[in-house]
């Protein structure tokens, strides 16, 4: 009895493994990280009492992702904002972490 209640525990736990493994390496999880680690790596939250500021980063960022890195990196980077902006000012504001912004934005 105890044996099958071990196995059963470990094939869950497996299971929910490959689950939380396959969504964080979902493409657009990935690029997701990728661009709110760079905007936290230049300190975007300081630009959040500031709307104007808040968007020229992200074009200049997305702009430059685009021109400089990868296209589909950059026109991921102008959707993410487009579609998610004051969902991203209040959690870049609230200094939520990047994997949490992702997976709240659902794309983790």
């Amino acid at each position: 009895m105890l044996i099958r209640a071990l196995l059963t525990m470990l094939v869950l736990l497996f299971a929910f493994s490959l689950l939380y493994s396959a969504s964080a390496d979902h493409p657009s999880c990935v690029l997701c990280k990728q661009i709110i680690g760079a905007a936290y790596a230049h300190d975007v939250q300081n630009y959040v009492n500031d709307v104007t500021k808040f968007e020229k980063y992200w074009s200049e960022e997305c702009t430059f992702l685009r021109m400089q890195i990868d296209p589909a990196l950059g026109n991921y980077c102008f959707w993410l904002y487009r579609t998610n902006q004051a969902e991203l000012m209040k959690e870049f504001f609230e200094r939520i972490p990047a994997a949490n912004i992702c997976s709240n934005l659902k794309q983790c």
